[in-house]
Order: structure tokens, then C-alpha cells, then sequence
């Protein structure tokens, strides 16, 4: 069991405890990959977002920025994700009052307000180059 810290739009994120792969698929809503943020001063070796690999092929709702090491904006988030932290193996085990700290301020500086100018970019953007 492992605990995880969990994004979604219009909420604060909250943790919540994960057993298993069905459990991670159950929150992001289907299959799973890993980004790695570049522009959160961290330990990004050991530490991951969780999303929805088809989250653009889907048309889920676009929900954080992700920003270079620049702060320049090179994609967006879509679709409830959470974090994570993996051991040696890969397996998901706790996240840390640590990362729960830092990355709820990573939140309030990336995500995306439902509505908002950015939001509609980046609707169209996976509208234009994911659904046509």
C-alpha cells in the first residue's frame, strides 16, 4: 500500500491510498504513464506524476502546465493525475509531508481553472492535434 497525492480539476489536492495497478488505473481513469516535471527544484529520480497515457486521445479536461527549465510552457496535464514516489524497483510507496508541501505549491503555480484562457488553449491545441 502506498500513499499517493492526488490532482483534479477545480479541487485541492488530497492523498489517498493505493494498493495495487488497478487502484492507480481507477484514479487516473485508465491506462498509466510517468512524467517527470523539469521545472520543480526536486528529486525527480525518485519521484513521478501519474496520468492517463490516452488522457489527450480522450479529451480529457487539460488541468496543470508543464513548464521547462525555463518556465516556458511545453505542454499541459489532462485528466486527474497523481504523484508518487518509487523505489528501487519501480514499485509506488508513500509520498512525503515533504512532497505533499512542495507539490501543492507546485499546484497553485500550474494548474489550469476550468474556463480560463489557457484552458481553452489548451482544448484547442488537443482538439487540433489529437482529434482530428
Amino acid at each position: 500500500m502506498a500513499k499517493v497525492l492526488v490532482f483534479e480539476q477545480g479541487k485541492e489536492p488530497y492523498t489517498k491510498e493505493v494498493n495495487c495497478l488497478e487502484d492507480e488505473q481507477e484514479i487516473v481513469g485508465g491506462l498509466i504513464t510517468a512524467i517527470y516535471p523539469v521545472d520543480v527544484e526536486y528529486d525527480s529520480d525518485s519521484v513521478c506524476l501519474i496520468g492517463n497515457d490516452e488522457s489527450k486521445l480522450l479529451n480529457l479536461e487539460p488541468i496543470a502546465l508543464l513548464r521547462d527549465e525555463d518556465g516556458q510552457v511545453y505542454d499541459c496535464l489532462n485528466g486527474t493525475f497523481f504523484l508518487t514516489r518509487c523505489n528501487d524497483d519501480g514499485d509506488a510507496i508513500d509520498v512525503t509531508d515533504d512532497d505533499i508541501r512542495t507539490f501543492t505549491e507546485w499546484w497553485r503555480t500550474h494548474k489550469i481553472d476550468k474556463g480560463s484562457r489557457i484552458y481553452n488553449v489548451c482544448k484547442k491545441y488537443v482538439h487540433d492535434n489529437f482529434l482530428k
